[in-house]
């Protein structure tokens, strides 16, 4: 089936257009070897690029052409810019400058959009509520408003038309991925279509406000012993999946230092307080907060912090925090054996991964950090290095991880914006160090012990039917096994060059054994002084000829 058959026109037209977009910021060559090209025509001279004083970098244009092309490609650009383990640096760098200036939809949409979604006049519904958006984003804006009760609310409410959009573009992804792995040879190495699988599961959770709610809730629900940290109430009854109407927290962006200063906030227990909320969410709760940027975080006068979207969110399991535990106390020891156990532990091997090999490159740079105290070592520069080393061995990193690393490098960032002097790992350290003591705690180890003989006992219990299954199959003659071959071509070469040189070995005795044969059997006695040296000639001037055709043959079996 043909592309063309296999969307529908709106489907056509956006492919056209994304496919046009990456052809204007020269990425013709991709398009081609993906066998795209009969879908934009070239001869009509569509490809025009604007008038510049210099010539754009490969990752300027890439980052252009996913700002050009709107929401998804934004989002994908932003979840590429933190996977150091499938693209260069150069592109790290250019796609984490990602962002969308997009104008703000009329008020006469937000009221549609409102009174649609929540069944009343929006006059019914907020006794206030400003026309002007506080924030506009490409997924939808935030309005300030009040209830009859009087409680102050922001109300987010999404843009027309965006979930169909991502919906298509995610499906048109799925297609490319596909291309990309059948065509190139980074398609060889990447999962494409498990970092597109997350990718989606993400951006449509970001897109369903109902699941931003029940994240919001759980983060309330995590904090609710921590009177530092508050996360704003959703007032469900006023919420759907295209409309949430939040609490309304005040306070200062976090990143405005001359505010806080003035206020005589403590910068540096402002900056420990908001990491190790962080360390929490991570280490302990396993859910945390995976867009941290300071423009989601505001402090209040009495020094409070308050945080705010919850559309992404990342999640851990307990081995993985565990491993995590490890790698950053490796880390402050210079541990390089730790690193890489650590990092291949946490699923971040692909393939036939060369242990030594990391290990080497982890030593390499960690080299650089020897003898150095904590306050000394930049975790943000490590984390960096560590990403190097997984993309020049190919190694990909699950993507929690990813997202983990961009928000742990966030956090190090706000850190340095409120104190200079802040130091992650001096933070960071001795909180592992006490998580790793409870690791050991006697009611853990109890609590893994059950789980060891749950699994055991489960073992035991499916085991004889497992047996019983397979017993069966044998019988059957329904059991096949599989086996990859690897090298064969040069296994296969060197057993026909060592055949030839056997067979012609045979031959060569074979004919010297004949004609040895006929001078001393065959041949009549009388003949014997005549025609027995014309055949000795014959002979000697044959095995001569033999024996260079045979070398001849077998040197060229060798090559």
């Amino acid at each position: 089936m043909s592309l063309l058959a296999h969307f529908s026109t709106s489907y056509r037209e956006r492919y056209r257009q994304i496919i046009t977009t990456l052809l204007k910021h020269g990425f013709g060559y991709f398009i081609q070897v993906l066998g795209l090209g009969k879908l934009v025509p070239f001869h009509k001279g569509i490809m025009g690029h604007e008038p510049q004083d210099h010539a754009y970098t490969k990752p300027e244009h890439l980052r252009m052409a996913f700002e050009e092309l709107g929401t998804t490609f934004i989002k994908l650009g932003q979840v590429l810019s933190t996977r150091a383990d499938l693209l260069p640096p150069e592109f790290l760098k250019e796609l984490s400058k990602l962002q969308v200036a997009v104008p703000p939809f009329p008020f006469e949409t937000v009221r549609e959009e409102i009174e649609r979604e929540l069944g009343l006049e929006i006059g019914l519904l907020f006794a206030e509520f400003d026309e002007n958006p506080t924030a506009a984003a490409s997924i939808g804006q935030v309005h300030q408003a009040r209830l009859h009760t009087g409680e102050k609310v922001v109300v987010k409410v999404q843009r027309p038309g965006v979930f169909e959009l991502v919906n298509t573009d995610l499906e048109i992804l799925r297609h490319l991925a596909g291309l990309v792995t059948k065509r190139t040879s980074m398609g060889q190495i990447a999962d494409l279509h498990s970092l597109l699988d997350e990718f989606a599961f993400t951006l449509r959770n970001e897109l369903n406000y109902l699941q931003e709610g029940r994240n919001a809730d759980q983060f309330r629900e995590n904090f609710a012993d921590n009177d530092r940290i508050r996360v704003p109430m959703v007032y469900w009854d006023l919420t759907t999946s295209k409309v949430i109407t939040f609490e309304r927290l005040g306070g200062h962006n976090i990143t405005e230092v001359g505010k806080l200063t003035e206020l005589g906030i403590d910068r540096h227990s402002l900056a420990a307080d908001c990491t190790m909320a962080f360390m929490k969410m991570v280490f302990e709760d396993g859910f945390f907060h995976a867009d941290p940027h300071p423009g989601n975080i505001f402090v209040e006068e009495d020094g409070r912090i308050n945080l705010v979207d919850f559309g992404m969110v990342g999640q851990l399991d307990e081995e993985t925090r565990e491993q995590l535990i490890y790698l950053f106390l490796a880390v402050a020891g210079n541990d390089a054996d730790g690193i890489v156990e650590a990092t291949l532990s946490m699923g971040a091997a692909s393939g036939n991964v060369k242990r030594e090999d990391i290990k080497k490159d982890i030593k390499r740079f960690l080299a650089r950090y020897y003898g150095l105290s904590l306050k000394e070592i930049n975790m943000a520069h490590v984390m960096h290095e560590i990403m190097n080393v997984a993309y020049n061995r190919q190694l990909r990193l699950p993507a929690n991880l990813s997202v983990l690393g961009k928000t742990i490098l966030m956090c190090e960032g706000i850190g340095r914006q409120l104190d200079p002097e802040f130091n992650l790992l001096e933070v960071v350290v001795p909180y592992a160090k006490r998580l790793l003591i409870k690791q050991y705690s006697p009611e853990r180890l109890w609590r893994k012990t059950l789980k060891g003989a749950y699994q055991i006992g489960r073992l035991l219990t499916v085991f004889p039917e497992q047996l019983t299954r397979l017993m069966y199959r044998l019988q059957d003659n329904n059991i096949v096994f599989g086996m990859e071959f690897r090298n064969t071509e040069k296994i296969m070469h060197e057993l026909n060059s060592m055949v030839n040189r056997m067979s012609l070995s045979i031959l060569a005795a074979a004919f010297i054994l004949s004609l040895s044969f006929i001078l001393t059997v065959a041949l009549p006695e009388e003949w014997e002084n005549v025609l027995g040296w014309v055949f000795a000639g014959g002979f000697f001037v044959a095995s001569i000829l033999g024996i260079s055709l045979i070398i001849s043959i077998w040197r060229s079996g060798r090559r």
